[in-house]
């Protein structure tokens, strides 16, 4: 098990990259890194997530992620396979 001390270092190291993407459901922040999807999170909603100044906005890390998003609001996905990039403590993933 990792410890939060060392979750925190490694999530220094990796660059995060932000996209914000528009959905029939509302807009889609998605941020993560090269290594997996990290956060989805509803933006029009009442509490939307701060963009935070270390983060890059970019979408060439979510192509994948985007394609899928599109298929399933398309209807002709009902099944994702995203790497998803979970950190935290054991506990909170």
């Amino acid at each position: 098990m990792r410890k939060a001390a060392e979750v925190e270092a490694t999530l220094k190291k990796s660059p995060m990259f932000f996209w914000i993407s528009p959905s029939p459901v509302g807009r889609l922040l998605l941020v993560g890194n090269f290594e997996g999807l990290q956060i989805l999170q509803f933006q029009d909603g009442a509490h939307p997530l701060d963009i935070q100044p270390t983060w890059t906005k970019s979408q060439e890390p979510f192509l994948g992620v985007l394609k899928q998003l599109r298929e399933y609001f398309a209807g002709s996905r009902t099944r994702f396979q995203i790497t998803l990039n979970l950190q935290g403590t054991p506990f909170q993933r």
